[in-house]
């Protein structure tokens, strides 16, 4: 059974938070789910690269665990919200 992940949130604008999952250290590898799917679809792959790599997968604004503002889908772009991952 894969070992149980602590994530935290990242504000990527005011009052937008995101949920995320970092693991791992070296060159980064981001994962993003499918928009029904939370960061628990990529278990198996966070067990086989974090040991080589930095693993970040992250949920989408406005489609996890926390809610934000109906305008969060959009606004950050999606693109920005990954990078603000990347500097954590």
């Amino acid at each position: 059974m894969p070992q149980e992940r602590i994530g935290s949130y990242l504000e990527v604008a005011p009052g937008v938070d995101i949920y995320y999952e970092d693991e791992g250290e070296g060159v980064p590898l981001v994962l993003i789910p499918g928009w029904t799917f939370t960061t628990k679809v990529f278990d198996h792959q966070f067990a086989a690269f974090s040991g080589s790599h930095r693993v970040i997968c992250s949920i989408p604004a406005a489609t996890g665990a926390r809610p934000s503002p109906a305008t969060a889908t959009t606004t950050p772009p999606r693109p920005r919200t990954w990078r603000s991952c990347l500097n954590i």
